[in-house]
């Protein structure tokens, strides 16, 4: 597997998502979301939005953007910006990590508790997994989750797959009414961070702490490990032309202490990186929410 970098000079690279064009991220430390274009350059949008760790498009190009206090919504040309959800039933949200498309116009999303984790309390064993729909209600999926990451969708869509940092990949099953049904761990690996499922059912998963792209089997069995250059990948999307590019980010050295305690910023590296493997595998094409916004 041949890795290709494609940018750096970051801190901690999230949510890679192709819009069949281009390829956007997010940096947990230097906040907001960017656009990688097709000469190098990137552009950057709501750079004083920090925590961000998961993105989502819009039918009508507006940006989905989680992070503390909930999800938001930006449209890259106008710069009209709104708030999606601050709350469920009545209780405010510390902070959204990773969202998902659910396909059906809204989206899954798991909660950190980010107010915590900002200021030196427990955090952990407080993520849940939620779903809001198009017209804005949510419903309550599971907790009991230690640190909420990447999530992803079986391709027959009867399957939501969310990661535990602290324990693996947990699977639920979805009722054809979108219910949730059995859920169970999937697949032990903790240290785990992002995760993205191809055509095929294959789990590509980001190992942070071991320095690997792990892909697991529709059976939950691993299938295969590749060291990632620098170590400390953090998420992974596939894209191109005919989605059978892989895209692996990668956080710099220090940068998971960084994100516990911002005074450690300056000290942080500048060299995550995004790099690109060709012909790694057939991805499926990224759904675009359908809220009305504005």
């Amino acid at each position: 597997m041949e890795f290709e970098q494609l940018a750096s000079g970051f801190c901690l690279i999230e949510a890679p998502r192709w819009d069949g064009t281009h390829l956007w991220f997010t940096d947990i430390l230097l906040g907001g979301f960017r656009r990688l274009n097709s000469d190098g350059s990137v552009d950057a949008w709501l750079t004083e939005r920090t925590t961000v760790g998961g993105l989502a498009i819009n039918q009508d190009g507006a940006m989905i953007v989680s992070g503390t206090g909930g999800i938001v919504w930006i449209h890259p040309d106008t710069g009209a910006t709104g708030t999606l959800i601050d709350t469920v039933d009545g209780e405010s949200i510390s902070g959204v990590n990773d969202i998902f498309p659910d396909g059906q116009g809204g989206l899954y999303f798991g909660t950190v508790d980010h107010i915590s984790m900002l200021s030196g309390k427990e955090f952990f064993r407080k993520s849940a997994l939620y779903r809001v729909y198009q017209d804005g209600a949510t419903t309550f999926f599971h907790d009991g989750i230690g640190f909420s990451n990447g999530i992803g969708l079986s391709p027959d869509g009867r399957r939501v797959y969310i990661v535990d940092s602290a324990a693996g990949v947990i699977a639920s099953e979805l009722g054809a009414d979108g219910s949730v049904g059995a859920t169970s761990l999937f697949c032990e690996l903790p240290g785990i961070d992002g995760m993205t499922v191809d055509a095929e059912g294959n789990l590509w998963c980001a190992m942070i702490q071991s320095g690997d792209l792990t892909k697991v089997g529709p059976d939950g069995l691993v299938v295969e490990i590749y060291p990632v250059p620098g170590g400390h990948p953090v998420a992974v999307a596939f894209g191109g032309p005919e989605l059978r590019d892989l895209y692996v980010t990668t956080a710099s050295e220090g940068a998971g202490e960084a994100a516990l305690d911002r005074s450690l910023l300056d000290s942080v590296p500048r060299t995550a990186s995004i790099y690109r493997v060709a012909g790694a595998g057939q991805g499926m094409p990224l759904a675009r929410t359908k809220f009305q916004l504005g």
